[in-house]
Formats: C-alpha cells, sequence, structure tokens
C-alpha cells in the first residue's frame, strides 16, 4: 500500500499558489487551472491521483455584499462526480 499522500489544488492564483509553493517540499502536488500555463495536470488527474484537494477559486463579492459561490459550486460539483465515476477509491466526498 502507497502511504504517500498527493494533493490537489485546482485554482492556481494567489491563494492555490502559495499553496502549491508551501506544500511542494513535501507531498506530490496536481495542479489544474482553467489557465493551462499555471497547471501541471487535467481536472481528471487531479480528482483520480489526489488524496486531499483544495479548490481555490474566486468567489466575488456580489452587489449585495454576499459572495457568488457558483465558481466554487461548479468545481466541487466536477470533483464529486469524478469521485463518484471512480467506486475503489475509498474516499469521502
Amino acid at each position: 500500500m502507497n502511504n504517500t499522500v498527493n494533493i490537489g489544488i485546482i485554482g492556481q492564483g494567489f491563494v492555490g499558489s502559495a499553496i502549491r509553493e508551501g506544500l511542494s517540499k513535501y507531498y506530490s502536488i496536481y495542479t489544474y487551472d482553467l489557465d493551462k500555463t499555471k497547471c501541471n495536470s487535467t481536472h481528471q488527474e487531479v480528482c483520480r491521483e489526489s488524496n486531499i484537494i483544495f479548490a481555490c477559486v474566486p468567489t466575488p463579492m456580489r452587489k449585495n455584499g454576499s459572495c457568488d459561490t457558483r465558481i466554487l459550486e461548479s468545481v466541487i460539483t466536477k470533483i464529486n462526480d469524478e469521485a463518484k465515476s471512480d467506486p475503489m477509491r475509498n474516499r469521502p466526498v
């Protein structure tokens, strides 16, 4: 059994890239971003290879001051769908 922890990071902006830099000395890192120059994996690879996934995507403020979480919700749905497609992986979603 492989005891290595693989970290996935979706979104390579300010927060995602800081997490990548901070953890890359200790873990294998799989990154995905809409900007292909900022990632080393596909969305599917991040989901398939990672034990832990950080979703570091924008939550822009609406005019009323609340956060627009649609981007985050979309990412979580994609992670969930990918995890469901691989029943051999035992991990919470």
